[in-house]
């Protein structure tokens, strides 16, 4: 790939060594804040940082933190700390993102396999009792070792990476239609471009492959400032729940299940047929599913889906344009899927729930007939976590 330099993205070549004297550059010395995610990163990075002088106060994360916000003000960090550094996967990149100080300080990301590719998105996640918390990043440089991130063995996490941006891509600019009447044209080549670079993926081209494209379209996200909803990120959030080491695993069935449901709702539902929503009939849905509905019923005079005349002459309008990009000759589903398994099986991962299960009890929020936003709608109906919560397998089943 041709080297990039970008505002805030910097290609580095010796790993931790780099880290120290990109660090030092910045912020001089003193104390600093590190949040890493696996022994060897913690060790690997307070080392190359003590070289050069810094006193560094360590916290060492894993994928549970993501589920406590705590870890960010739990401890009574000095103000007199230069630099906040997150180094290793998804969970560190999130918390250094998330930290706050009375001040500014110098923050420095330095993700050592593909799940710490997050790094470059402009928010940071954490799922709590109360849902998905979005918090904003702040001005950050990012480092980057391709070598590294190659040798990681985390294709899988990097998979889930992509597809989870590239959902949220994509459901950002059918919402930015639906609501305010935007052109998704410049998204939509965003994201054509960012997945023509996982052609003729495979599981052992996976890593470069994915890299390419997580920075392609998580940079070009940036630069033409597109609007991006943590869809898949709220679903695997509530899919993991009850053990977040499942996130990165659910990360992905949760983009592919929902990538296949725009594919369906777009492309087979006769739209001059749509029914209007209806938010009792869902209920009663769910019902004869055996799910109770006592505590939804609160919520059937709020608002539900409104103008949904209007929305379905603007699906109908552009929905050849969506189509586009998410056919298998331009963005590769089933290749990727495949890659995905495969990498899983290899490197210990385990998959919480199968795709078709997330599609069964995504569908049965009434989405496919409703002509509103599917994802975006589906996260504030409240209808989706009674059913995670009854089709999620207990901890003795997996």
């Amino acid at each position: 790939m041709e080297r990039r330099e970008r505002s805030g993205v910097k290609e580095i070549d010796d790993g931790f060594v780099s880290l120290g004297k990109e660090v030092k550059k910045a912020a001089g010395g003193g104390k600093l804040i590190l949040f890493a995610e696996g022994e060897k990163a913690l060790e690997g990075a307070a080392a190359a940082l003590g070289v050069e002088g810094f006193t560094v106060l360590k916290t060492q994360v894993n994928g549970k933190t993501l589920s406590r916000y705590s870890v960010l003000n739990e401890k009574e960090y000095p103000e007199c700390v230069s630099a906040v550094v997150g180094v290793g996967s998804a969970a560190a990149m999130e918390c250094a993102k998330a930290f706050k100080k009375s001040r500014a300080l110098t923050c420095f990301l330095f993700p050592t396999d593909l799940g710490g590719m997050n790094a470059l998105s402009d928010e940071a996640y954490f799922f709590t009792s109360g849902g998905l918390a979005s918090f904003s990043a702040p001005v950050r440089t990012i480092l980057l070792d391709k070598k590294m991130l190659a040798a990681s063995r985390s294709g899988a996490k990097g998979i889930g990476a992509f597809f989870a941006h590239f959902t949220g891509v994509l459901d950002g600019a059918y919402e930015r239609l639906l609501k305010r009447g935007e052109s998704p044209a410049a998204a939509l080549a965003a994201l054509r471009s960012s997945a023509l670079k996982l052609s003729d993926i495979t599981e052992e081209n996976a890593s470069e492959k994915v890299y390419d494209a997580i920075e392609e379209l998580a940079l070009t996200v940036k630069e033409k400032n597109l609007f991006r909803n943590p869809s898949a990120e709220t679903l695997a959030a509530l899919l993991a729940k009850d053990d977040s080491r499942g996130y990165p695993s659910a990360l992905f069935l949760s983009s592919y299940a929902l990538l296949r449901l725009y594919a369906f709702y777009w492309g087979e539902v006769p739209l001059d047929r749509a029914l209007p929503p209806d938010r009792v009939k869902n209920i009663e849905l769910l019902s004869s599913c055996g799910v109770s509905a006592s505590a939804l019923l609160g919520r059937v005079n709020e608002r539900y889906a409104e103008d949904a005349e209007e929305r379905r002459a603007l699906t109908a309008e552009y929905k050849e344009d969506f189509l586009k990009v998410i056919e298998e000759g331009v963005l590769p589903l089933s290749a990727s899927c495949r890659a995905y398994r495969r990498l899983l099986k290899k490197e210990g991962g385990e998959i919480p729930l199968s795709s078709e299960r997330i599609l069964a009890f995504v569908s049965l929020t009434g989405e496919l007939v409703s002509g509103y936003p599917l994802i975006k709608h589906i996260k504030t109906t409240g209808l989706i976590e009674p059913l995670l919560l009854r089709l999620t397998p207990k901890k003795d089943e997996r």
